[in-house]
């Protein structure tokens, strides 16, 4: 029996059409497998970024974040309260004092409030610096009080930070100890004393100082040569975080009379571009006379090198006195503790190239 030609012809279509769809088919599932492997994979390597990425940025937080706090002032310096009689812990790097030498005026008592707020404010408590730094590498910065001041009726916790340190600060002043501030004060016999608010700066406690250990010395007084009240506590704020900077730049060695001297001649160059800011001229002021290294009654007498057998040393009258059998021309060794005194009595002009530290 034949089977006609047509019908085989549409079975092979049909067959045909079959194979087609099924390849279709299973070419779209392969593409679709293929599709969701790679979304597997782009996914993945996303992840991988994003996770890197993360990493990546927490570490550059953490390697900032360190040298940042190292050169932290209040990493630096702690602030504690001396309370009565009672003495300095030993080992710190640095001594720092606020010293008032007498109760405040009217005119005082903002200027004092000034300094005591930049300690409450920008210095942290100093006990708590000791538990994360080695005592050699913290300035320590003591205000004398009668009695502490944490069994006070101090402002509650919810009063705005503003509000809350200003009190602290005024309750400090209430509580200072006078009578000590003097008796360390009593200390620079021979320095020039205008009113304070004093800072004072020692390698060793100055309960337990023989008096030969250095001084560095400043004078805030010398913020009553500006002009508006409100301009004088500015300055007296800057002031003391001006003189923490100073003493919080990285040291290679401890500190020592060395570093006091560049502390002391950094501030005097601060200070003066500070006051020009605030319109006090140079020949206003001479800051050498408020901030001061060494002591005078601590420095070492200085000889001229000019070598001579038997002299005297000029009076100041206008006849000068002759060594004794010599020429007038003959040198003469003058000895005194301060040639930049000596030239002050005498009204000498000396340039920047000449002057004594």
């Amino acid at each position: 029996m034949m089977v006609p030609v047509h019908n085989n012809t549409e079975v092979k279509h049909k067959m045909s059409s079959q194979k087609n769809l099924s390849s279709t088919a299973s070419g779209s599932a392969k593409s679709s497998c293929s599709n969701r492997s790679w979304s597997r994979v782009v996914s993945a390597f996303t992840l991988t970024v994003l996770a890197s990425t993360f990493v990546a940025c927490g570490s550059g937080l953490v390697a900032q974040e360190g040298p940042r706090l190292a050169t932290d002032r209040t990493k630096i310096t702690g602030q504690a309260l001396l309370v009565g009689d009672q003495t300095e812990k030993a080992d710190y790097g640095l001594y720092s004092y606020v010293l008032f030498e007498s109760p405040p005026t009217t005119e005082t008592k903002p200027v004092y409030l000034a300094v005591l707020l930049a300690c409450v404010r920008e210095f942290p408590d100093l006990g708590g610096l000791t538990q994360k730094y080695r005592p050699e590498s913290l300035n320590a910065m003591y205000i004398p009080v009668t009695r502490n001041t944490t069994d006070s009726q101090m402002s509650p916790p919810e009063y705005p930070e503003q509000n809350r340190l200003r009190s602290q600060a005024e309750e400090i002043l209430q509580r200072y100890n006078y009578d000590r501030a003097k008796a360390i004060l009593a200390q620079l016999s021979r320095i020039q004393r205008n009113g304070g608010p004093y800072l004072l700066s020692s390698l060793k406690p100055v309960s337990t100082s023989s008096g030969a250990n250095p001084f560095l010395f400043q004078d805030l007084a010398a913020v009553r040569l500006v002009a508006s009240q409100e301009d004088q506590n500015k300055m007296a704020y800057e002031w003391v975080l001006d003189f923490v900077d100073r003493v919080s730049n990285p040291q290679s060695s401890a500190w020592n009379r060395t570093t006091l001297e560049t502390f002391g001649d950094e501030i005097i160059d601060t200070r003066q571009t500070a006051f020009a800011s605030y319109k006090v001229r140079a020949d206003q002021l001479d800051l050498k006379k408020y901030i001061v290294f060494p002591m005078p009654d601590t420095q070492a007498k200085r000889t001229f090198p000019f070598l001579s057998r038997k002299t005297r040393v000029d009076d100041g009258s206008s006849n000068l006195n002759h060594a004794q059998g010599q020429s007038i021309f003959v040198p003469r060794r003058v000895s005194f503790s301060s040639y930049a005194g000596l030239i002050r009595q005498r009204g000498e002009a000396c340039g920047e190239q000449c002057q004594v530290r």
